[in-house]
């Protein structure tokens, strides 16, 4: 809306998630009426990401924390991924109840090569230090031939159960069980594929494509 009111608050609240807040919280006072243990939850994505300034979450509101503009070659807690490393710490400031939607596929080109299990790992740890309360890991919901589909939702898997595990590792006893004998050469590839995204400084940018 851009509306004379809703622009005033957005410049009062040094953002468009203020009114968003504001709606969501009566519409939470309303529902925690009838039903006390009921959670609301909204979104914050792309123009309502950055936490507002002085409008709070209800204790019942869930915000959904999304990072759709990340560099997911990066850890979340990377200089290139500066301003959602800083969202994720301003609305864990102020919210009881702070999910996070976390992209791990290519959605353009389901196929291609996308090498970002190894910060998995480092992400899952840094949502955890910032008090998050649930992770919904986007994957490949499209097709079944993806990049490395199963070993990336078994090290997704275990990952999340115990965040304090080592991805490489967790990679590494996947392949050498998955593949068989084929396991260390499949191992090597996927090593490879990460330390040449790595050493080149490519982005891999909104889960889409490469930039």
């Amino acid at each position: 809306c851009q509306c004379d009111v809703c622009n005033a608050d957005t410049e009062r609240e040094g953002a468009a998630s203020g009114a968003l807040i504001e709606t969501v919280n009566v519409v939470a006072d309303a529902v925690s009426q009838e039903f006390p243990k009921v959670l609301v939850k909204t979104l914050a994505y792309h123009w309502t990401r950055k936490p507002p300034l002085h409008a709070r979450p209800r204790d019942n509101v869930v915000i959904h924390l999304a990072g759709l503009e990340n560099d997911f070659a990066q850890p979340v807690d990377s200089e290139a991924n500066s301003l959602f490393r800083d969202h994720i710490a301003g609305w864990s400031a102020i919210s009881k109840r702070l999910w996070i939607w976390h992209y791990t596929t290519n959605f353009v080109n389901n196929v291609q090569p996308y090498p970002n299990i190894f910060t998995i790992g480092p992400d899952l740890r840094f949502y955890v230090k910032n008090h998050t309360t649930g992770v919904f890991i986007n994957g490949d919901g499209f097709c079944n031939i993806g990049d490395f589909v199963r070993l990336r939702a078994w090290v997704i898997s275990h990952m999340l159960w115990d965040p304090s595990q080592d991805a490489v590792q967790l990679a590494r006893q996947f392949t050498l069980g998955y593949y068989g004998e084929a396991g260390p050469y499949v191992f090597d590839y996927v090593q490879l594929a990460h330390n040449a995204v790595k050493r080149s400084g490519m982005r891999l940018n909104h889960g889409n494509y490469y930039d």
